[in-house]
Parts: C-alpha cells; structure tokens; sequence
C-alpha cells in the first residue's frame, strides 16, 4: 500500500511514452534522504507496474 502511487506510475509508462530512466531518477532523487532501502522499494515497484502494463499490451 505503501507504494502503489510508483507502481501506478510503473504502469503509465509505456502508455504515455515517458522515458523510464528520468522516472527512476526522479525516484533516486526524491527518496534518497529516506535511505537507500527506501530508495530500492520504490524502484522495485516502479518496475513491478512496467512491467504489468507491458504484460497487458
């Protein structure tokens, strides 16, 4: 629950044609106060939701 706002934007990503790496780094950037922990958690389910939606296309 923590993380479904990354993993839905996960999944907007193939559909709206944002580039996946200034996403992740947005995420690096944002959360790296929060600790590397924190920072991998949301990078999982950055990808966990890509990869929904590109299972779905």
């Amino acid at each position: 629950p923590r993380v479904a706002n990354i993993v839905l934007l996960g999944a907007t990503i193939p559909f709206l044609g944002i580039d996946y790496q200034k996403v992740q780094d947005s995420i690096r950037d944002i959360f790296q106060r929060k600790g590397e922990a924190i920072v991998e958690l949301n990078l999982k389910a950055l990808v966990a939701g890509k990869e929904i939606a590109e299972n779905l296309m």
